[in-house]
């Protein structure tokens, strides 16, 4: 568990969002004093289960974990649609041997969705129209299926 107290000390002059929840300057600027910083949520941190036991001349293993992040900027510009935070649920089946790995794994078990990064449409943003941009969401539940031999 991770507990982060980042914050802008002072900053001035800093492009913003014209929706963004800051204080805005005459000259279009905000200024960020005592603001978070982007990609600093104030909690994160993972949990994570191991199980092994021994069986048939290998080891079978399993392996559950999470990890979160609250709520965070991912958007220099302070826009509200930026604000995310997430919870993420992996695991892994397995058995193992001196020569062999099969396991089973899954990413993101609950198909959580959310943006990692966000930019404002440019033409958009000259016309007008503040809620217009691109997301870069996360990767979507990923299942596999891994074999591996090694010859040593």
């Amino acid at each position: 568990m991770e507990y982060l107290d980042a914050v802008y000390d002072d900053y001035k002059g800093a492009t913003c969002h014209s929706l963004a929840d800051v204080k805005f300057e005459a000259d279009g600027h905000c200024t960020l004093d005592g603001e978070t910083l982007d990609f600093a949520p104030k909690w994160s941190g993972s949990i994570s289960f191991d199980y092994y036991h021994e069986f048939a001349d290998g080891e079978l293993y399993a392996n559950v974990n999470n990890s979160f992040k609250t709520d965070h900027y991912t958007d220099s510009t302070r826009a509200p649609y930026s604000e995310e935070s997430y919870s993420l649920l992996n695991a892994r089946i397995g058995w193992r041997s001196e020569s062999w790995d099969i396991s089973l794994w899954a990413k993101n078990l609950t198909d959580e969705v959310y943006g990692q990064g966000y930019t404002s449409n440019l033409i958009s943003s000259l016309v007008g129209s503040p809620n217009d941009y691109d997301t870069w969401l996360n990767d979507p539940r990923t299942v596999g299926l891994t074999l591996r031999y090694s010859m040593l």
